[in-house]
């Protein structure tokens, strides 16, 4: 329908500019949208990948928290063999600090040569004991010059043993004023001498192990430990194992 008063050609001229204008403004919208949604989808994946950072952050922090808060905790049988481990070592020398408190748990860090703050720790504690306890099936703590420790000695040495007894001289070492107390508070005993087989405390009188030797059982026990009776007889001519006094 012709508006009057407006030419033909002008009013074609209007109409495309306002088909144009509408066309552009909607194409700014849909551009405007699509930068929208970009947007959002980018501050989704970021917040996702902050989210999945700090969770992995505070697990890791969790993590090495309480790997740092949990040092492993001896029983007393690990204890008394961790420490016949250390004393028995190719160090010869290894003994206790003077400074140590005989009637607390040793630091597992001073005689075990593991870390004893990894998630193994526990695992690999079975295995020291374990192998402490087959490297000295028969252990004598005596003193020197105890007319009882001497007798007790004739008493192990008398079944010719292989490997030989692990034999420590506790009042000619240096760290006798705390290694002696430590051991009654592991053995549950009072009083030198003290027999160890397989890790269990024989005793604790001298007149107790003369009856298990009597009686059969105490060579029973030592073969259990591993120990071989008259396994030594074929090499008289080497004495048995003693500790250096360090």
């Amino acid at each position: 329908m012709a508006i009057p008063g407006i030419p033909v050609r002008r009013r074609k001229t209007v109409s495309l500019v306002a088909l144009f204008m509408l066309v552009c403004l909607s194409v700014l919208v849909i551009v405007q949208s699509s930068l929208d949604t970009s947007r959002t989808y980018r501050h989704i994946i970021h917040s996702l990948r902050r989210s999945s950072t700090s969770h992995h952050r505070s697990a890791s922090g969790a993590h090495q928290h309480a790997h740092a808060l949990a040092p492993l905790e001896l029983t007393a049988n690990e204890e008394l063999a961790s420490l016949v481990a250390f004393l028995s070592s190719a160090l010869s020398s290894n003994a206790l600090p003077d400074s140590i408190d005989p009637t607390q748990p040793l630091d597992p860090e001073l005689v075990l040569d593991f870390d004893v703050r990894s998630e193994q720790s526990r695992q690999e504690i079975k295995t020291w004991v374990a192998d402490a306890w087959e490297a000295n099936p028969v252990v004598l703590f005596v003193s020197a010059h105890s007319p009882i420790s001497r007798e007790l000695k004739t008493l192990v040495a008398s079944y010719q043993l292989k490997p030989s007894p692990t034999i420590f001289e506790v009042d000619q070492r240096s760290d006798a004023a705390v290694l002696e107390p430590t051991l009654y508070r592991l053995t549950s005993t009072n009083e030198l001498p003290i027999l160890v087989v397989g890790g269990e405390t024989l005793g604790p009188s001298l007149k107790d192990i003369q009856t298990l030797h009597t009686t059969g059982e105490l060579r029973e026990k030592i073969g259990l430990a591993g120990a071989v009776v008259g396994g030594a007889k074929k090499k008289k001519g080497k004495g048995r194992r003693q500790d250096a006094s360090s």
